[in-house]
């Protein structure tokens, strides 16, 4: 279901559109004195307007992705409760590091 606004601004058409933002790069103002000066804002958003319809819109930023909080050794012990393929996982890890530290003694004493 459209919104009878929309209807009706699909319904103008692209010429009129056209003409009516090559307008709005010349408008004017008139200021305070009665001075008439170019109408800055209008043609500007009327150049935004333009651009972003040829050129399409700049993409959006991501989110940043949250920074993961540090996990203490007592978050490791309870979940290592929880779990056996856990537990698993961190003896073999531990068992690589022992290796690796084992071996980096190895070298020292050599």
């Amino acid at each position: 279901m459209d919104d009878p606004l929309i209807a009706r601004l699909k319904k103008i058409p692209d010429e009129e559109i056209e003409a009516a933002l090559r307008s709005c790069l010349s408008a004017t103002t008139t200021n305070r004195s009665g001075a008439t000066e170019p109408d800055a804002r209008t043609r500007l958003a009327a150049a935004d307007l333009i651009i972003r319809y040829r050129v399409g819109r700049p993409r959006e930023a991501p989110e940043p992705t949250p920074k993961a909080k540090g996990v203490s050794a007592d978050d490791v012990f309870e979940r290592a409760k929880e779990t056996e393929s856990y537990r698993k996982s961190m003896l073999a890890h531990y068992e690589r590091m022992a290796a690796k530290l084992r071996s980096i003694e190895a070298g020292k004493e050599g």
